[in-house]
Order: C-alpha cells, then sequence, then structure tokens
C-alpha cells in the first residue's frame, strides 16, 4: 500500500474524529480545470427569472404585451 493512500485514509479518520470534512486538493484542482471555461466573480451578471426560465427574447416580447392599464388618449 503506498504512504499516500495510508495518509488519506488517516486523514479521513482524524477528520472524522472531529465531525469535519476531508477534501482532497487533488481532486478540487481536476474538477476546477474541467470546467468549460474559466469564470471570475466579476463577470457575474444578474438576470430575471424570466430570462432563465424563456430566455432574453421571450423577456422583450412578453414585456411588450403588458397593458399598463392607462392610454393616453389623442
Amino acid at each position: 500500500m503506498s504512504g499516500e493512500v495510508v495518509c488519506k485514509a488517516w486523514l479521513g479518520e482524524f477528520c472524522r474524529i472531529q465531525e469535519t470534512l476531508y477534501v482532497d486538493s487533488n481532486i478540487v484542482e481536476q474538477t476546477k480545470r474541467n470546467f468549460e471555461a474559466p469564470w471570475r466573480p466579476d463577470e457575474y451578471q444578474q438576470i430575471s427569472i424570466i430570462q432563465e426560465i424563456f430566455g432574453q427574447e421571450k423577456k422583450r416580447k412578453m414585456f411588450c404585451d403588458i397593458d399598463f392599464g392607462a392610454h393616453a388618449e389623442s
């Protein structure tokens, strides 16, 4: 058995005793590399629930169809 396997097993046991979770940093880094595109928090743009469900085009059409009640009389 390799030393790495033994060390991870003991680390897992220590975490269990302390009621914490052991996270293998190698797996975390590998998962981060597998993301399709890098993402940074400053690139985040908030969207509405309508956009999330139907997309941007549906939002435009939906809000154009809203009757706001009062119309200007000519």
